[in-house]
């Protein structure tokens, strides 16, 4: 599974443990449900997007979490 996480995030914490990055990814989403097993790469990355796009990657995300 491939995520994007956006927002004020603490960047340094989330790439230094994958626990950071699973109990991140539960508190932004709500979904404890999903389990997750080895981390098998994790980067900083900088997404530019207009409104337009971005309004439809978070419906896009929305539907495959839902």
């Amino acid at each position: 599974m491939s995520f994007v996480v956006v927002g004020e995030i603490d960047a340094p914490k989330l790439l230094s443990s994958r626990e950071a990055l699973v109990e991140q990814f539960y508190e932004t989403t709500g979904r404890r449900d999903i389990t997750f097993g080895d981390l098998v790469w994790v980067s900083k990355y900088r997404l530019v997007l207009s409104a337009s796009c971005l309004n439809s990657y978070l419906i896009m995300i929305n539907r495959i979490l839902s």
